[in-house]
């Protein structure tokens, strides 16, 4: 089920915790050690699935869209059990994206105090100027709230546009294009290129693969 849908399948009184009906979707428990009943049948742990997709543009993530617009489930293999994408990103940015089931791996990469880096790719219309990239590790005002310090660097730059590596910890909505949008650029193309240790890699754009063991125990690490 989805976040929602337990929910309300909790208010419904269709969910027992230890032999006795929870109407609170909120009250703590442990799948491990806690009986658990959904309809009076015990609930086991889903198999845990860690997918890493380069998504193309034009694809917003949701997994369903009145508009019948494209979306990126619909790029997930055929026979893919219910995940839910780790973050989002708009139609007009392509890039890594990741699935999951795990919900502890998901806060710990959406969450800004997990510290996990965001790495982004982007091209912006015309030149530049320094002063304007070093304003990013003081952070940029959004909604009233500064941004958490980010590190911004000068890729290349052409006659009309500016290539930039952009690496952030926290995901606003929108964040990247509001927050050059707010020192006055405009961005002709983004790409997210890294998350933590996941990376793009070679993968093609709208294929998928599994994420590494190695990778994701490499995000989950303590930080020093």
């Amino acid at each position: 089920m989805s976040r929602s849908e337990a929910e309300r399948c909790v208010r419904a009184g269709r969910v027992s915790l230890n032999g006795k009906i929870l109407r609170d979707p909120e009250r703590p428990c442990h799948p491990e050690r806690d009986e658990i009943l959904v309809d009076r049948k015990p609930i086991r742990s889903a198999r845990k699935i860690y997918l890493a997709m380069n998504k193309p543009v034009g694809y917003i993530t949701t997994a369903r869209d009145p508009e019948g617009r494209s979306t990126a489930y619909d790029l997930l293999p055929p026979g893919t059990p219910k995940v839910q994408a780790v973050g989002r990103l708009d139609a007009d940015t392509s890039g890594l994206l990741l699935f999951t089931n795990d919900t502890e791996f998901a806060a710990r990469i959406t969450q800004g105090s997990g510290g996990v880096e965001k790495i982004y790719e982007a091209r912006l219309r015309g030149d530049l100027r320094p002063q304007d990239a070093a304003r990013f590790a003081a952070g940029i005002e959004l909604d009233g709230q500064l941004t958490l310090p980010a590190r911004c660097s000068i890729i290349e730059k052409a006659e009309e546009s500016t290539r930039v590596e952009l690496a952030i910890t926290e995901g606003r909505n929108r964040q990247i294009r509001r927050m050059w949008d707010a020192l006055g650029y405009e961005v002709l193309t983004l790409e997210r290129k890294r998350i933590g240790p996941i990376s793009l890699g070679g993968l093609p754009s709208g294929r998928v693969r599994p994420v590494s063991e190695f990778e994701r125990a490499t995000l989950l690490a303590p930080r020093g």
